[in-house]
């Protein structure tokens, strides 16, 4: 899957709640080669614009960081929604459980207590290679965690970023 909307960029503020309104209907489906699908889009825009990103970034690190590369080269803001699932973040799982791959059908059966510590440890570096990745591009990271409303987290950023060209 690549580009799912595109909307012009328009300095018009009251632009925003139709922006939310196409994000909020979005449904997640299928995979995309992320890092293509940035590069694709860096050439496909010929002038500045926000590239604004909303994944769970379970791919290709190197190819993420060079998609967002070839954006900022172009000049483009990148601002990345690291979209997940509460469990994913806190694994609080009780009980024995059965797991099922996201992207394939192989499954396995386990106590989730015996794993916490090492499933945290693990998804805390992964989340931090993302972050990390964001920060050497001059990029917005964002984690949005999907027990919260998407406006609720859309919202929280764009005060942030209110807030922040205040403060320049």
């Amino acid at each position: 899957m690549g580009i799912r909307e595109q909307i012009e960029r328009t300095d018009n503020q009251g632009k925003i709640h139709e922006i939310l309104r196409r994000l909020a209907a979005i449904e997640a489906a299928g995979n995309t080669d992320l890092g293509e699908t940035m590069e694709k889009t860096a050439l496909a825009f010929r002038s500045r614009g926000i590239a604004v990103v909303f994944s769970d970034f379970f791919e290709d690190e190197d190819r993420l960081e060079r998609g967002i590369q070839r954006l900022r080269f172009l000049r483009h803001e990148v601002i990345l929604f690291h979209v997940l699932d509460h469990q994913e973040i806190t694994f609080e799982f009780r009980g024995s459980r059965r797991f099922q791959g996201l992207e394939s059908t192989t499954s396995i059966q386990l106590a989730p207590e015996d794993y916490r510590k090492d499933y945290l440890k693990a998804f805390g570096d992964f989340q931090s290679r993302i972050r990390r990745i964001a920060e050497r591009n001059a990029c917005h990271y964002v984690l949005a965690d999907t027990s919260h409303p998407v406006a609720e987290v859309l919202g929280g950023y764009l005060s942030l970023r209110l807030r922040m060209g205040r403060s320049r």
